[in-house]
């Protein structure tokens, strides 16, 4: 069952309280790009915006946000473009848009890899690029993955991520980025690209820290997922042992080492949020944990709305108690429904999350 539920109290909680914020496009956009907090995903998106000047709306990866979907249509799009896969980017974003006859498109792929040429392609089918060079970066790699976005804006080229597997290929003024991390990566793409540029992206303690903090913050956020599943709860254990040892080592000024644990803690983390979304009782541990709480301070939308969302929240509350799915689905489309409208009437938008704030992006 999906996590609808629990995000929408999430959501009504944090938005509908004082600080929430009125979120107004000031021109309508006709397309909009939705894409998650993946760094390699991301990138991307951040790439096609440049090309199309198209607005971004980030989700958090894996998870189903409603205020997010409210984001996406305070622009009043004509056309979605998700970039990412329906594990990083949930498919109930699709069904929320189409619901408000947006057309919705997705750039991706199975990997990574796949999602990056699938950009590429994607771009190359309305006409809007004809690249100067090809950066080459390894697709695990987040620094030299920004480095290779500023280079390839800066110099009119395009991205092209890369893994050991490269086979030889036709491309336009190759330029390789890595960092120390993905040196070994990179030996082998020199192996197989010829000629091409090498260029070394730098990591900074400054850069380190902030994403040490920033899966910190995530790990904290989905920590309860973890409750009543062991095989979660030793995965997320071993992230954080990874972010620990992080630490230790940028301590020690062994920056190389600290990203190297970093980059691990960021798998498992996205390994965990995946298994989750496939477990169902994972899910349902987290939609009790928020329908726990109780709406507060929804002052700002018509009580007449109040009393029929409260309302609802309480059946759906009882539907899972009674493990009677079937109706907690109905109720959780009649809630995302009525929230979706309530929100695109009044223009609530939940104000921005302290870091580690649990789901919201």
């Amino acid at each position: 069952m999906k996590k609808l539920a629990a995000l929408l109290l999430a959501v009504l909680l944090a938005g509908f309280t004082a600080g929430g914020s009125v979120l107004c496009a000031s021109t309508p956009a006709k397309i909009v790009i939705l894409v998650s907090d993946n760094p390699a995903d991301l990138a991307m998106a951040k790439f096609v915006s440049n090309v199309t000047g198209f607005p971004i709306v980030v989700t958090p990866w894996g998870i189903y946000d409603p205020s997010v979907s409210a984001r996406v249509l305070a622009y009043n799009p004509g056309e979605v473009i998700i970039i990412g896969g329906p594990l990083a980017v949930l498919d109930d974003y699709a069904t929320d848009l189409k619901g408000f006859n947006v057309t919705v498109v997705r750039w991706w792929g199975e990997t990574r890899y796949g999602t990056n040429k699938a950009v590429i392609k994607g771009l190359e089918s309305m006409g809007l690029i004809s690249p100067n060079a090809t950066f080459l970066v390894p697709g695990n790699d987040t620094f030299a993955i920004a480095y290779a976005l500023r280079l390839a804006l800066k110099d009119r080229g395009v991205i092209l991520y890369v893994n050991s597997t490269l086979k030889s290929e036709s491309l336009k003024n190759p330029v390789l980025v890595v960092s120390p991390m993905s040196e070994k990566i990179g030996k082998k793409v020199e192996d197989v690209v010829k000629p091409v540029s090498v260029v070394r992206a730098n990591v900074t303690e400054k850069e380190l820290e902030d994403l040490i903090l920033q899966l910190e913050a995530k790990l904290g956020s989905i920590r309860n997922l973890t409750a009543n599943d062991s095989q979660l709860k030793g995965l997320l254990n071993l992230a954080q042992d990874n972010l620990n040892s992080a630490k230790e080592e940028l301590q020690k000024g062994n920056l190389q080492m600290a990203y190297r644990y970093a980059m691990m803690a960021g798998f498992q983390i996205d390994l965990a949020l995946k298994m989750a979304n496939e477990n169902p009782s994972a899910k349902l541990q987290l939609d009790l944990q928020i329908l726990e709480l109780q709406t507060h301070g929804m002052a700002q939308i018509d009580p007449e709305t109040l009393v029929k969302l409260k309302g609802l929240l309480d059946q759906l509350r009882e539907a899972l108690k009674e493990h009677d799915y079937e109706k907690a689905r109905r109720i959780e489309m009649e809630i995302r429904l009525l929230l979706l409208k309530t929100i695109r009437e009044h223009g609530i938008i939940p104000p921005a999350p302290l870091p580690g704030q649990l789901l919201l992006p």
